[in-house]
């Protein structure tokens, strides 16, 4: 008679501890103090801008996200459908790191607002974190009322010492911010 046999190799699992990322949740409000219109062109299907720029202030449970912000913001509205389509980049400086993020971020808004997603890096002292985070739009006394008592608000105007534009813009954002491995 014959035996079979049967070798089984089984694969040698070695656990090998990595470091793992920092991530850090936060949420904020973007509060837009300043508008500057783009270059409008009217090709009738789509009207075109580009070069939108604004300035802001960024209020944030993670105090290192506080700060000021600019953004440049080039888009596409279609009056047909009533909705625009766009792309922009942010550089927002902490107020309380040196360190500053450069964030990418693409969206659309129609008459319910902004919605977006963006991405980025930082710099400095913030070098090597990834900025993720998506956004939408809400009403600038929503977003003073959750604010509360910051001491950057003055007299109800977060924009002090500038006047708070007539159009009171705002976002909510969510996102994380993820540092690599050490």
């Amino acid at each position: 008679m014959r035996k079979l046999v049967c070798l089984i190799l089984l694969p040698a699992f070695v656990y090998i501890a990595h470091a793992q990322p920092r991530v850090f949740p936060f949420s904020a409000f973007e509060i837009s103090c300043g508008e500057v219109p783009g270059e409008v062109v009217d090709e009738g299907d789509v009207v075109r801008v580009r070069g939108e720029k604004h300035t802001g202030i960024y209020f944030s449970d993670l105090e290192w996200l506080n700060g000021c912000a600019s953004w440049t913001i080039d888009s596409d509205y279609f009056p047909a459908t009533d909705i625009s389509t766009f792309v922009g980049t942010t550089t927002l400086s902490s107020n309380c790191l040196d360190g500053t993020f450069f964030i990418y971020e693409s969206g659309y808004w129609n008459a319910e607002g902004v919605v977006s997603s963006a991405s980025g890096y930082g710099t400095s002292l913030l070098a090597g974190a990834d900025w993720r985070s998506s956004s939408k739009s809400i009403s600038l006394d929503a977003a003073l009322a959750m604010i509360g008592k910051d001491s950057r608000v003055v007299n109800g105007n977060p924009c002090y010492p500038e006047a708070l534009p007539a159009h009171g813009k705002a976002r909510l954002i969510f996102g994380q911010i993820v540092f690599p491995e050490e």
